[in-house]
């Protein structure tokens, strides 16, 4: 058995344990394929103090691993269901509803800008790459959270209609020209 199909047996035995740990009915892993419905805010109601209507929880989850002196590095934006809410007289309300979808979005397209920063790091097992690797996930998580908050200003919460459609063709542009950089389950 050659090193390679090895290290593959390796990594997609380690990567299906992982998510047989995980509470698969509560996440959903980002998939271009796969849109948010109002079914998967299951949190019906907000969090007393938060503001507007709904609230989309994601969150980058990253896993790695030493392998014959090797680092590997898993990255991807889940959405989490227990976790995002909507009020329920806004339950229905499509254009509510692909303004958070886009929150998603943004949150998937920084990921894939993190993925293609960490294909340059050494990936030799030292504490040093370790740590550049994780400064450079901190640092598009940050990103993220500043785009995702002007998105959420520039549109006014999704009331600037103009300005909704612009942000959902510039990351629709934006995801599709990284498309190899999306997470592929046991790819590395």
């Amino acid at each position: 058995m050659t090193l390679k199909i090895y290290l593959i047996l390796i990594f997609t035995t380690w990567t299906t344990a992982f998510f047989s740990q995980q509470n698969n009915s509560d996440i959903i892993i980002w998939c271009d394929t796969a849109k948010l419905t109002w079914n998967d805010f299951t949190k019906i109601d907000k969090t007393p103090g938060l503001p507007g209507w709904a609230a989309t929880t994601y969150k980058y989850y990253h896993k790695d691993t030493c392998i014959n002196g090797r680092l590997f590095v898993l990255l991807y934006t889940w959405f989490t269901k227990s976790k995002s809410w909507v009020i329920k007289t806004k339950v229905g309300d499509e254009e509510l509803l692909e303004h958070e979808r886009l929150h998603f979005d943004i949150a998937e397209l920084w990921a894939r800008k993190c993925r293609m920063k960490i294909a340059f790091i050494d990936k030799t097992c030292q504490k040093s790459n370790y740590d550049e690797i994780m400064k450079t996930i901190t640092e598009c998580n940050e990103k993220q959270m500043e785009e995702n908050l002007k998105y959420d200003e520039e549109t006014n919460h999704y009331h600037n209609k103009d300005t909704q459609k612009k942000w959902e063709k510039r990351i629709k542009y934006e995801l599709d020209a990284m498309k190899q950089w999306t997470y592929k389950k046991g790819i590395f």
